[in-house]
């Protein structure tokens, strides 16, 4: 399993990620995506995702990002 990224890593991966596959700036996905979450796992015996990422925007934007984090999450699971 890789090593757990940052949350303000996680962001920024994100509306990296994003503006490249939909050509909106930088700009426009980080009032998109504005923060990550990290929560604790209570049971050690699960893997999880212990992420949460606040979304505002449209519908369309907020489907995009989800998109965006499903392509991560295989990469990057966890959050430290």
């Amino acid at each position: 399993m890789p090593d757990p990224i940052t949350a303000p890593v996680l962001r920024a991966l994100l509306v990296s990620l994003l503006a490249g596959a939909t050509g909106k700036s930088e700009a426009h996905w980080r009032t998109i995506v504005r923060r990550v979450e990290v929560h604790l796992i209570t049971d050690p015996g699960r893997i999880a995702c212990n992420r949460a990422v606040d979304v505002a925007g449209s519908a369309a934007d907020r489907e995009a990002v989800a998109k965006a984090v499903e392509l991560v999450r295989g990469e990057h699971p966890c959050v430290r």
